[in-house]
């Protein structure tokens, strides 16, 4: 399955049978519902009703960058159980330090083997620790480029932890629980959005989509939940899943993503 990235100052997703149709900036394609992961809005459009309930009918979720922020529709009608997300409001209300501490580390480790910087402190200091390092080893234009990756890629985690049956709204260490999940596999996706030719506007996001595609279909050769290989996007829903069945069990058994792990 693939995200579909709908990335436009003007666009406008219909529907042709089983398939969304897509028309943005004098060009049109169609893409098959049932092989969507999710789909990433950016930009001023709009969307028929038939194409959501295309959406609603294959569980497809619609999940839209609104500025700095990541917000998506939630099909009541899709059957999906409330028990997750009740055990979920129950972490959040009971051993919320305890996961925001998880995956605060897991952003600081995976940076940390990759920039080869110590990263301590909150979430604030790390952050800012881990932008100064890319902008000595791109360039300051780096930080718009980062920060745009780290969006979409918040994006295909909302829509992750929505199919695990999660509220992507309801956070530990940030104020949405799709920014936590981020943390785990940012590294992966961000460094190759910090090398991209300096671009403004439109052609700019598209290309920092796509490199974050490329990230998510990148193979994984071994993960923490699979010794198989398996891409970057199936280790992102595997570890939504993973998380849901954590939060059930009441049982202090998630692990975060860590590559080469056995």
């Amino acid at each position: 399955m693939r995200v579909l990235w709908v990335l436009s100052n003007e666009y406008f997703i219909g529907r042709t049978g089983e398939r969304f149709r897509i028309k943005a900036e004098d060009k049109e394609a169609e893409h098959p519902a049932r092989r969507t992961y999710c789909l990433v809005l950016d930009g001023n459009g709009s969307i028929s009703s038939s194409a959501l309930g295309l959406a609603r009918r294959f569980g497809v979720p619609v999940v839209v960058v609104n500025g700095s922020d990541v917000s998506g529709f939630m099909w009541l009608t899709h059957g999906k159980p409330v028990e997750p997300i009740l055990y979920q409001l129950h972490a959040y209300l009971n051993v919320r330090e305890y996961f925001s501490s998880l995956f605060l580390n897991a952003l600081k480790e995976n940076y940390e083997k990759v920039l080869e910087v110590k990263l301590e402190g909150g979430l604030s200091e790390v952050r800012e620790k881990i932008i100064r390092a890319m902008e000595e080893r791109w360039s300051q234009s780096s930080r718009v480029k980062v920060e745009y990756a780290r969006l979409l890629l918040s994006c295909v985690c909302w829509a992750a932890l929505y199919r695990a049956g999660l509220d992507p709204n309801i956070g530990f260490l940030h104020d949405k629980l799709c920014f936590d999940l981020a943390c785990e596999f940012e590294h992966k996706v961000v460094l190759r959005a910090a090398a991209i030719p300096n671009l403004e506007g439109a052609e700019l996001r598209r290309a920092v989509a796509k490199s974050v595609d490329e990230a998510l279909q990148e193979v994984i050769e071994r993960g923490t939940l699979s010794s198989r290989p398996h891409s970057l996007l199936w280790h992102i829903d595997a570890h939504a899943k993973s998380l849901a069945s954590t939060l059930k069990s009441g049982l202090f058994s998630y692990k975060p993503f860590k590559e080469g792990s056995s």
